[in-house]
């Protein structure tokens, strides 16, 4: 990664970047690879794949060193074993993306969560929006989190393609819970495609069609499913 790292500050007027990485890197590859991406000024769509081979120290928050990516429009992020999320807020500094991709494989989403929903609303420009929550072990998703979650994606008034996949979570929500956030979500005022999974839950399959249907005439797509694994 420290030698890929070198090249790509040769490379200063990409304008298009993926990375697919299998494997497994450390702290320093990684650092490297950020800070010279981040030198690559005239991106405008960038995909990287990474797995982290141990956690990134509390001061490496290499990733907001994106955010000198004034021209980025488009970006996709699969992040495998990343772990530190409360202190590495991936999506900080995007005030001007249009699409954002971000999974997250086996990662210490519980504490972090609740914090990303405080950065999607300040990227005013969002209008296509892919969240991907895969875990290795089941974690708790409790109501207050997924209230203020929807309550942030109510704010990103230009959103109109939303996806929202969960998987391995125990969801620890009542029905209301439900019922609001797709009230929430109906107050996106240019949302036209939604698509929400919940798999490998542990409580039955909540039908929200009707609660969208009611609320959001201008959706042209909604799919809500629960996968289950026995």
């Amino acid at each position: 990664m420290t030698a890929l790292g070198n090249t790509l500050r040769e490379f200063k007027n990409l304008q298009n970047l993926s990375i697919w990485d299998d494997i497994i890197i450390g702290n320093q590859g990684a650092i490297s690879l950020i800070y010279a991406i981040s030198e690559c000024t005239n991106l405008s769509s960038l995909t990287m794949v990474l797995n982290f081979k141990n956690q990134l120290n509390e001061n490496d928050a290499v990733f907001s060193q994106l955010g000198k990516l004034k021209n980025l429009k488009n970006l996709k992020l699969f992040l495998v074993y990343f772990y530190n999320l409360k202190q590495h807020l991936i999506i900080k500094k995007f005030y001007q993306i249009s699409y954002l991709y971000l999974n997250l494989y086996k990662n210490k989403i519980r504490k972090g969560f609740p914090l990303i929903h405080k950065y999607l609303e300040q990227i005013n420009l969002l209008e296509k929006l892919d969240l991907i929550f895969s875990q290795q072990n089941q974690l708790d998703l409790e109501n207050e989190s997924l209230l203020n979650f929807g309550d942030s994606l109510e704010k990103c008034s230009n959103l109109k393609y939303l996806t929202l996949f969960f998987q391995n979570f125990n969801y620890n929500i009542d029905y209301q819970s439900f019922k609001v956030l797709a009230q929430e979500l109906a107050q996106i005022q240019h949302l036209i495609v939604l698509n929400i999974t919940m798999e490998n839950t542990k409580k039955r399959k909540v039908s929200l069609k009707k609660y969208f249907i009611r609320k959001n005439k201008r959706l042209i797509k909604l799919y809500i499913g629960s996968i289950f694994s026995y």
